[in-house]
């Protein structure tokens, strides 16, 4: 309840700020000690009592507070102070050092869809190939920004359903190490275990195109014939050459990790110099809430499950593509994959007699690590610590940030990551049960959830885009949310570069610097795990000789 009354109250600032804006908040601090000089002269001899103070030009005098009362402020600056192009920490610092390299990560997330983009109309005449090139780059950007969106909404649900994989990946090749240990007395032959193996590498995809039908040439019967049923010696070739076509995650989120871990190391570093500036601590805290987004990245690039369909098609062939198929599919290739948080649900199709037929091995041992339950709550705890760690300092800096509260900014990722938690346990639930969920169960999860996914795009777009212009720079984001309803408690400081600025401004680059650590940390452990899964694979892969 608390989380939606923040929220609308959130909307109604955004509403009330875009029909009232051009305050000067500079100019309204002057207003207001001139008003303090009249009623005391002697403050116009002290050189402390300034406004629009910064530390590069006063280091060891930090500027006297100067506070207006919230009814007072309201009444006579009502409305936002937007951003100034000749202040780059209010736009252009948040933008290039924070924004942008985190965008690099959102197109490392595996996608299923595309904007169709005419690729035969490139094949007309000169004029026509000239004038839809145009039209099919700003196609291209419409596509990124809905993937962007997509991926700051829906980050919960990607990282849960990536850590869910990957923890299964992880199990299954465990057990066929377990088997294989044991030799002749083992209860896995070599057909199951190439089975079970090929489960982790492409069990993202579908394993038929149409799961109703078993025509008897789909990626499920291909690798039935190429590999379950092969010689061991090609059952192992076909299972390395898929596990050598992997991404490289050095290439994924190693190179673009340094870009950001260094722009923001740097923005710490810079902030020394501007410690009375609150727009270099919020543009910090929103900094490090992008790190949700070089998260999510780390673990859905920390599975073995492949993504490329053009990979499965230069080994396995290709097969009869279903007609009905959408244009907004990734690619013409016949085989598809599904979205991050259905891979659980795809992964397990490959167990199922009715979809795969009954040709496919059975593995009990292997169903039920991909039916346990236990799994999929580990992989929720571990996405909603990582999320609530990030958020947690984010909000940390921005709460420290005088005056010392809830403003507009520390409330937005508070209601962004209680968002994602809540996306995160209707993802449980409708995977609590196997097969089809009851319908009390089914439609209150699905509304509760498409719910969360508007606040959590509203919050986070809608939030980035409020920072920039300048929209929270208002009398009631100064003072807190906690003032909305009984304003005479409110107060709003208008001065900056005071001593309580200049106080707090070492904890959040302290805050900072721990998470700038931990995002560098999660993106090496994601490394060393996804190296040692790779490993683990490709020795289970070479034990397969060994099984009859």
């Amino acid at each position: 309840m608390r989380c939606t009354t923040s929220l609308v109250l959130l909307t109604c600032i955004y509403v009330c700020a875009a029909v009232n804006n051009h305050v000067d908040f500079d100019q309204a601090c002057w207003i207001i000690r001139n008003e303090s000089v009249a009623r005391d002269p002697s403050l116009a001899n002290n050189t402390n009592s300034r406004c629009a103070s910064q530390y590069a030009l006063f280091p060891n005098d930090p500027a006297l507070p100067v506070t207006v009362s919230l009814p007072v402020c309201l009444d006579r600056w009502p409305g936002w102070q937007m951003s100034q192009v000749s202040q780059l920490s209010q736009w252009i610092g948040p933008l290039v050092g924070f924004l942008l390299p985190a965008l690099v990560f959102v197109l490392t997330i595996p996608r299923n869809y595309r904007m169709p983009r005419g690729e035969k109309l490139f094949d007309e005449n000169l004029f026509l190939s000239v004038l839809w090139l145009v039209a099919a780059f700003g196609i291209m950007i419409l596509d990124i920004i809905s993937w962007i969106i997509a991926v700051f909404g829906l980050a919960g649900l990607m990282m849960v359903g990536a850590i869910d994989e990957s923890l299964k990946d992880w199990m299954i090749l465990k057990e066929i190490e377990r088997e294989v240990s044991k030799g002749a007395l083992g209860n896995l032959r070599r057909r199951q275990a190439a089975y079970a193996i090929t489960l982790t590498l492409i069990g993202t995809f579908l394993p038929r195109v149409d799961a109703n039908k078993q025509p008897g040439d789909d990626l499920v019967d291909k690798v039935i014939a190429d590999v379950c049923d092969a010689k061991a010696e090609d059952a192992q070739g076909q299972l390395h050459l898929l596990l050598d076509h992997q991404s490289s995650y050095g290439v994924q989120i190693g190179a673009p990790v340094v870009f950001y871990l260094g722009a923001y190391g740097y923005a710490l570093f810079d902030a020394s110099s501007k410690l009375g500036d609150n727009d270099t601590a919020h543009a910090i805290a929103f900094g490090l809430w992008y790190g949700i987004v070089v998260l999510t990245a780390t673990a859905c690039c920390c599975v073995l499950g492949m993504t490329r369909s053009a990979t499965l098609e230069a080994i396995f062939g290709r097969v009869q593509g279903s007609k009905n198929a959408s244009r907004f599919t990734l690619s013409k290739s016949p085989y598809h994959t599904v979205a991050l948080w259905y891979r659980g649900d795809c992964v397990r199709s490959w167990t199922m007699d009715a979809i795969v037929g009954p040709k496919a091995p059975y593995i009990p041992s292997i169903e039920r690590i991909l039916n346990s339950r236990t799994i999929r709550l580990v992989a929720c705890i571990l996405t909603i610590l990582a999320i609530t760690i990030v958020c947690a300092l984010a909000i940390s800096i921005s709460y420290f940030t005088p005056i010392i509260g809830f403003g507009c900014r520390a409330t937005t990722v508070l209601c962004y990551a209680c968002c994602q938690i809540v996306l995160i346990v209707c993802w449980f639930c409708s995977n609590f049960h196997q097969g089809e969920m009851r319908p009390w169960i089914k439609w209150p999860v699905y509304i509760l959830g498409s719910v969360c996914i508007a606040f959590a795009v509203f919050c986070s777009i809608g939030g980035t885009i409020m920072q920039l212009l300048g929209v929270y720079r208002n009398c009631i984001c100064k003072a807190g949310l906690g003032h909305w309803i009984n304003t005479r408690g409110g107060v709003v400081s208008l001065a900056t570069d005071t001593a309580d600025h200049r106080d707090y401004a070492h904890l959040w680059i302290k805050i900072g610097s721990a998470g700038i650590a931990y995002i560098g940390v999660a993106c090496v452990v994601g490394w060393g795990y996804f190296m040692k899964m790779k490993a683990k694979c490709k020795k289970q892969i070479e034990a397969l000789g060994n099984l009859h």
